[in-house]
């Protein structure tokens, strides 16, 4: 290749990005050498260090009259059922049945762990209607409050995937603001004349183009805590065909080289707290599920940065128990990359984007060591929940992260 042509590809990959040939030069020249005690407000928590775990309300789980098998009690701090909707602007259960089947067992998950946080996430896109306007913010902001007393939850998880993004009107961003700030006084008034303090979150971008759509100042001030997605970094999509990580800790070397931020927890940690979001309000989330990808020429092309037709067969988001199935297999090569600190493997033509063992302890110890609030897991439903599949026991992931906590805890 000529000299003006290979700088013509590095501006290429700099200025426009995710253009399939720039990639396939990105791919070739990275193969080259590769083969390398929360508080705000009011609000204190008293126990360890905190472990947040989504738990996805699970529809086509038959009601066996007790716990659904991803509902552990004892391994988080905080449980956040996911999700629930809007309904005329109220906050309402995403399925009647989940009154029967989820809500009703608070009370046993209680008896398990009386120090156990329990709160409900409403999340998905179902948010304009709420931020139009004055008036249905209002209607949203007093439906909260009934709600949490009926079924007993300790707060509110809003998870709005994304206002005032991706053609959506700007205003609703500083609606958004609106919100939250009148959220945090009607929870502040109920705790004035109760005594009970109820925790109000958001889960947060980690990407820096959506990051932008956040007052980050103002939000710190209206919440207990923020739960940083630190996840989907990169899955397959048609403008970015390659593959690459899910959620890696570092940016390999091929970027740092090439100066690009982004993409990464290290990056999107310190970036929301130079944006103004105190560390201890940051709880720093990190996946058990996986992203795959479908190989376009898996004989040549099979690590990172390789050229793919699409997300993987049968699933993209698959369990760990799926991965440890698969890792039997001596059809598959599992590669541990050093500079992100996260693995992958591939076997035919799948690739996958995985975490193990060793990526969450080395994740949950840089969050600790570095001052942030907490780890927020997305989801005990994700991990080995049977223990049938990983051979080591139930929800070996989060009982790594945990007992990390536990040695970090030990050591103070």
């Amino acid at each position: 290749m000529a000299l003006g042509e290979a700088t013509l590809c590095i501006i290429g990959i700099l200025c426009v990005g995710h253009m399939y040939i720039s990639y396939m030069f990105m791919y070739l020249l990275y193969q080259g050498y590769y083969n390398s005690n929360i508080q705000s407000g009011s609000y204190k928590e008293d126990s360890s260090y905190p472990l947040l775990c989504y738990f996805a309300l699970d529809h086509d789980w038959p009601d066996t009259g007790g716990l659904h098998p991803a509902m552990n009690a004892t391994l988080c701090s905080h449980m956040i059922f996911i999700s629930s909707i809007t309904q005329d602007c109220k906050l309402a259960p995403a399925d009647p049945n989940d009154v029967t089947k989820y809500y009703n067992k608070i009370s046993l998950l209680r008896k398990l762990n009386p120090n156990l946080k329990i709160m409900i996430s409403n999340g998905g896109g179902n948010f304009s209607q709420v931020l139009a306007n004055y008036e249905n913010r209002t209607r949203f902001v007093n439906s909260i409050i009934p709600f949490l007393q009926k079924f007993d939850f300790d707060g509110l998880d809003i998870d709005w995937e994304f206002f005032g993004w991706n053609g959506l009107p700007r205003q609703q961003r500083e609606n958004f603001t609106y919100l939250m700030q009148d959220l945090r006084t009607t929870f502040d008034e109920k705790e004035a004349s109760s005594g009970r303090h109820y925790i109000l979150s958001a889960a947060v971008a980690a990407g820096r183009a959506v990051m932008e759509i956040y007052d980050v100042p103002a939000l710190q001030k209206s919440i207990d805590f923020i739960n940083l997605m630190c996840y989907d970094f990169y899955s397959y999509a048609l403008y970015d065909p390659v593959t690459n990580y899910n959620s890696p800790l570092y940016a390999n070397d091929w970027q740092k080289k090439i100066v690009i931020r982004g993409g990464n927890i290290g990056w999107s940690t310190n970036e929301w707290y130079k944006r103004g979001m105190p560390k201890h309000k940051i709880m720093v989330g990190i996946p058990t599920y996986t992203h795959t990808w479908t190989l376009e020429f898996p004989d040549k092309y099979n690590g990172l940065y390789a050229p793919a037709t699409g997300p993987g067969s049968g699933c993209d988001e698959c369990t760990y128990a799926w991965v440890c199935e698969k890792l039997r297999s001596k059809d598959t090569t599992n590669v541990w990359d050093n500079d992100a600190s996260v693995p992958y493997f591939y076997y035919g033509n799948q690739w996958v984007s995985y975490d193990n063992e060793k990526s969450l302890k080395l994740k949950s110890e840089w969050i600790i060591e570095n001052g942030f609030g907490g780890i927020m897991v997305y989801s005990l439903n994700n991990d080995d929940i049977n223990g049938t599949s990983c051979g080591q026991g139930k929800f070996p992931l989060i009982d790594t992260i945990k007992k990390t906590i536990v040695n970090h805890n030990n050591h103070l």
